[in-house]
C-alpha cells in the first residue's frame, strides 16, 4: 500500500505545477477527476499488482477489474462511475501505460520508434544485445520514473528474467552521466557491513560538517545486485542489508572513522536486485522492505522468448555475411532449443540427488550465443548448423546430466528435434558418427563424438575459428 501511495503521489504533484490544473478543467470538465482515477488505477498496477507472480496475474487482472468496476458482491462501488479507461478491455492492466503529459494511455511498444527494433551495431558481441520487446520497455520505463522521482525499488524474480540488465542498461546508458552518479555493489554470502559502508563513503563529498553526498546538482544512485544473498548472522540479521536499512531509516550512518559521530548523506537513492529465497539466498525483513517499491519479474512467455532469440539469430546471420541457407534456420533453432528447454524442465525434474538439475533463460542464452562462436566460413550448410546446435545443445543442458539414463534421454529429445522442427533424418546428418557402421548413430559412445571448438589452431594465433572437429 505504501508503494501505491509513493507512486501515486508523483502523479498528484504534476497539480503543483503552474497552469496544470487550468489546463485539465479547459480540456474537460472530468478531466481532473479522471486524471486521478486514472493515475490510481496505474499507480496499484505497478504496485500492488505487479508483486503478483506471472501465472497469477491474468486471473488477478480479471479480479482488479470487477473491484473497479463494482462487479464483487458486497463491495461499495467506485461512486457510480467507471474508473477503468476502455482500452483496458483490449488487454491486461499490465499491457498499457499511462502518460501524465498528455493523460491518455499507449501500449507499451508506442513508447519506442519502430525504426529502433533491431538495429545494432555490428559490433556488438551477441550477449551484449538487449532485445526490444514489451518487458524491456515496461521495466526500463518504470525504473526511470522510481529514478526520478526518488522511490527505492526492488526488482525480483528468478534468475535469467534480466533484473539486473535491466537496472544496469538504464543506469549506464539511458540516465544522463552529467545527472546521475552511479555505485554498483554485488552482494555474496561473505560480504560484511563495513564493506559496503566503505565503497559507498569512498564516492561520497563532504558538503556541510556532519552532510556528505555527490557533487552539487548530481544524484547518485547506489545499485546492490543480489540482495538477498549475505549469510545470516546467529540472532537472525544480514549486517549489510542492516547498514542499508539504517541508511533508509535515519538518512545516514554513523563514521567509523570518530570524525564525525553520525554521516547524514543526501541525494542518494538505493535500487536493488534479487532473486526469489532458496539456494543460498534468504529472505529480507520487513523492516528493509518497507523502503522499497518491490516489482515482481515474471518468466518469459514463449512470444517474448521466441522475438528475443530468434532476433540475435537473424541480427548474428545477417551482420556476419552467411549464406541464405543459413540464416533462414533461426527460427528453426529457436524453436527446437525450446523444446528442450521445456522439456527437460518437464522430465527431468531435481531431486535430492540432482539438486543441480535446474534450467532457466540463462541456459536458453548460453545456447544461441554458443551458436554464435562461429564464422560463416565454418557453418556454410543447414546440416553443419544441426550439428552445431546439438553440439551446443548437449554442453549447456546434457553436460549436468549425472547418468547414462538421462543422458539417452537427451540424446533421444534431440533426435526428435531434428526430426521437427529441423525437418532432417537424425542419422544421416550424423552418419559420420556411426562407428559400428550400422547406419544408426544410437549409443552414448557413439554422439560423443560430436563436437566442436578451436583447440586445433595453434596458441597464440589471433584467428582462432570456432569448428567441428
Amino acid at each position: 500500500m505504501q508503494g501505491l501511495l509513493r507512486i501515486w503521489k508523483t502523479f498528484l504533484d504534476y497539480f503543483a505545477e503552474e497552469g496544470f490544473l487550468q489546463k485539465l478543467e479547459q480540456k474537460d470538465k472530468k478531466a481532473v477527476v479522471q486524471f486521478i482515477d486514472h493515475s490510481f488505477v496505474f499507480s496499484a498496477a505497478w504496485s500492488l499488482c505487479i508483486s503478483i507472480e506471472g501465472p497469477y496475474r491474468r486471473p488477478f487482472d480479471k479480479y482488479f477489474k470487477e473491484v473497479c468496476n463494482g462487479e464483487i458482491e458486497n463491495l461499495k462501488k467506485f461512486n457510480n462511475r467507471k474508473i477503468l479507461p476502455p482500452i483496458l478491455d483490449r488487454g491486461t492492466i499490465y499491457d498499457y501505460v499511462y502518460k501524465p503529459e498528455t493523460q491518455e494511455w499507449a501500449g507499451w511498444m508506442k513508447l519506442v520508434s519502430e525504426d529502433d527494433l533491431g538495429n545494432f551495431p555490428a559490433s556488438k558481441q551477441p550477449q551484449e544485445i538487449i532485445v526490444t520487446t514489451t518487458d524491456t520497455i515496461r521495466y526500463s520505463y518504470i525504473q526511470e520514473w522510481f529514478i526520478n522521482n526518488s522511490i527505492p525499488f526492488l526488482f525480483c524474480g528468478p534468475t535469467g528474467t534480466g533484473k539486473s540488465v535491466y537496472i544496469q542498461n538504464v543506469l549506464l546508458n539511458t540516465l544522463s552521466k552529467d545527472k546521475f552518479i552511479t555505485i554498483e555493489i554485488g552482494f555474496s554470502a561473505q560480504t560484511r557491513s563495513i564493506q559496503v559502508q566503505n565503497i559507498v563513503d569512498e564516492k561520497l563529498q563532504k558538503i556541510r560538517r556532519d552532510t556528505f553526498g555527490p557533487a552539487f546538482g548530481m544524484k547518485q544512485i547506489i545499485f546492490i545486485d543480489d540482495l538477498n544473498m549475505p549469510k545470516v548472522e546467529e540472532y537472525g540479521a544480514q549486517p549489510p542489508i542492516e547498514i542499508l536499512r539504517q541508511f533508509l531509516d535515519q538518512g545516514g550512518w554513523y563514521d567509523l572513522t570518530g570524525s564525525h559521530p553520525f554521516k547524514n548523506i543526501i541525494d542518494t537513492m538505493l535500487c536493488c536486485a534479487m532473486g526469489p529465497p532458496g539456494g543460498g539466498k534468504s529472505f529480507i525483513t520487513p523492516r528493509f522492505q518497507r523502503h522499497m517499491n518491490v516489482v515482481s519479474f515474471a518468466n518469459a512467455d514463449e512470444a517474448i522468448m521466441n522475438t528475443i532469440f530468434r532476433t540475435i539469430l537473424k541480427w548474428f546471420f545477417k551482420t556476419r555475411d552467411f549464406n541464405s541457407e543459413v540464416q533462414g534456420m533461426e527460427k528453426k533453432i529457436v524453436e527446437a532449443t525450446m523444446k528442450v528447454y521445456y522439456k527437460i524442465q518437464e522430465d527431468l525434474k531435481p531431486t535430492p540427488l540432482k539438486s543441480h538439475y535446474t534450467f532457466n533463460l540463462r541456459d536458453f542464452s548460453k545456447v544461441i550465443c554458443g551458436i554464435c562462436l562461429i564464422g560463416k566460413q565454418e557453418m556454410q550448410t543447414s546440416e553443419v548448423a544441426i550439428r552445431l546446435w546439438a553440439h551446443e545443445a548437449s554442453r549447456v543442458f546434457g553436460d549436468r546430466l549425472i547418468n547414462d539414463t538421462d543422458k539417452l534421454w537427451m540424446l533421444n529429445i534431440i533426435k526428435e528435434c531434428v526430426r521437427a522442427p529441423f525437418g532432417a533424418s537424425f542419422d544421416t546428418i550424423f552418419a559420420h558418427l556411426d562407428t559400428n557402421k550400422d547406419g544408426k548413430v544410437e549409443t552414448l559412445d557413439e554422439f560423443r563424438g560430436l563436437a566442436f571448438g578451436d583447440v586445433l589452431t595453434p596458441f597464440g594465433t589471433l584467428d582462432r575459428p570456432y569448428e567441428e572437429i
